[in-house]
């Protein structure tokens, strides 16, 4: 049994069920899920979708203290047939690069914006992505530090086994030496 919770979203109608990284090999709206979500979609209890790298978020149409339970279940009970999950047929995004979007748009970037920097996201390849670190953080002396205390931890725990690397002047880099 895959464990997971809610979390409130800005939209009263949207709830965000946080689940572990990795359940689900895609990012966006499913194509096909499990019978049991299935059939909440069907019958209109259910109105959206979407996967997001640590993350299950429903669209529902009705109060959820009435279907809450009921959409518990049948999440839980699909998300134990994840292969039964088809990704969208164009799926531009990878998981990697939601993760990094995500960090980007969230804690991380914000400290990053703070220090009147920017950060994008300039490819991913694999289980790497690039990242470039704009504005006052491109020159800052602690840019590595930003990079592999914030950008790598927060992306390693969205896309475990990820890295994430530093581009500068146009040319990916290593953040710096580990020892």
């Amino acid at each position: 049994m895959i464990a997971l919770h809610p979390e409130a979203t800005e939209d009263p109608r949207t709830l965000r069920w946080v689940v572990p990284a990795g359940t689900l090999d895609f990012v966006g709206v499913p194509a096909a899920v499990p019978s049991p979500l299935a059939g909440l979609l069907a019958d209109g209890t259910l109105t959206g979708l979407v996967v997001e790298p640590a993350a299950v978020l429903t669209t529902g149409s009705g109060d959820w203290r009435t279907v809450g339970a009921t959409v518990r279940t049948a999440l839980v009970a699909a998300l134990d047939e994840p292969e039964a999950w088809r990704a969208p047929a164009d799926t531009p995004r990878t998981v990697l690069a939601a993760a990094v979007e995500q960090v980007i748009a969230g804690e991380v970037g914000d400290y990053v914006r703070s220090h009147g920097g920017s950060a994008r996201l300039v490819e991913t390849e694999g289980s790497l992505a690039t990242i470039a670190l704009e504005g006052a953080c491109s020159a800052c002396p602690a840019r590595g530090l930003t990079l592999d205390r914030r950008f790598s931890e927060a992306v390693a725990a969205l896309c475990p086994g990820a890295e994430v690397r530093l581009e500068e002047n146009g040319q990916p880099i290593w953040a710096w030496l580990r020892r």
